[in-house]
């Protein structure tokens, strides 16, 4: 990595800064509580002051607020004089990659958001750059969007999906947050028919909508789970936010987790392949070899 990363944290909350400003007048106090609604950062109003100042002397007019507009601060979205330079589009490349690591969905969202912005202030190879956010590039704008508002909200909405088997059909459910499977990102929906979340490939979803109807109370039950993989392994990992390391040993780690899809958790477990040496639920165990030994009678 070219920058460290703390240099590459700084960037990552300049750029969600721009991003706030572009998408409306703020205040100090709506941009820090946006901070930690939407991407889980904390930051005081002395480093948000600095970070201001830091964007103005990059050469983005900001205006600052006054009582009139309730201290509204305003970026003049115009940045047709600005021009990146090759030493800046690496360190937004570099802070991008950053962000891919960690596999925060919401802020790749609001990147690929702002990144598109810039593409005005570079030449066709600087564009290449902004413009690639591998699988997330196959997923509707309109459907990141709808992601980075509506997930885990708790919010009823309608999912129009491309089903591989029924064609197109219409979904009412809750988005219960979203996964990182072979390199494509789904969906998790609770509905009112099933016991488990539903599973969704983001890039076959081409609407989610709020809607009033009611769901029933029933909520998906959440069952624990288990597994121990090799210690070498966890940084192999993709993290879940229903995860947690109960013990841990030179040679491997037990993780508890709330098990609310059956296909995520055999697919993930999937993938650890022998670095998996436990399992304490039977079903699951089933589910895995019943898979593998699909994938065995083709190339028998």
């Amino acid at each position: 990595m070219l920058e460290d990363e703390k240099t590459l944290q700084t960037g990552l909350k300049l750029i969600l800064l721009l991003e706030f400003l572009y998408n409306g007048d703020c205040a100090k106090d709506e941009i820090l509580s946006s901070f930690t609604k939407f991407y889980n950062i904390k930051i005081s109003q002395e480093t948000l002051k600095l970070y201001v100042n830091t964007l103005l002397e990059a050469g983005f007019k900001i205006k600052r607020g006054n009582r009139k507009n309730n201290f509204k601060m305003h970026l003049e979205k115009d940045f047709s004089l600005l021009k990146l330079t090759q030493k800046e589009l690496i360190l937004l490349d570099s802070v991008k990659n950053y962000v891919f690591e960690a596999m925060d969905i919401n802020k790749i969202i609001a990147l690929k958001s702002f990144y598109e912005r810039l593409l005005p202030l570079t030449d066709e190879n600087g564009a290449a750059i902004l413009k690639n956010f591998r699988f997330f590039n196959l997923i509707n704008k309109r459907v990141l969007n709808s992601i980075l508002k509506l997930n885990n909200t708790g919010k009823q909405v309608k999912v129009r999906y491309i089903s591989p088997k029924r064609g197109v059909v219409e979904i009412t459910c809750k988005l219960n947050g979203a996964s990182f499977i072979e390199g494509k990102l789904y969906l998790r929906c609770a509905t009112e028919y099933l016991k488990e979340d539903m599973m969704l490939r983001a890039d076959n979803i081409y609407g989610i909508f709020k809607t009033e109807e009611q769901q029933s109370k029933k909520e998906a039950v959440e069952e624990k789970l288990k597994y121990k993989i090799a210690k070498e392994y966890l940084d192999s990992i993709i993290p879940d936010d229903k995860e947690k390391i109960v013990r841990l040993t030179k040679d491997e780690a037990e993780i508890e987790t709330k098990k609310t899809s059956d296909f995520f958790t055999v697919q993930k477990l999937i993938l650890a392949g022998k670095n998996c040496t436990y399992i304490n639920n039977d079903n699951i165990k089933n589910k895995i070899i019943a898979h593998l030994s699909e994938i065995l009678e083709q190339y028998e």
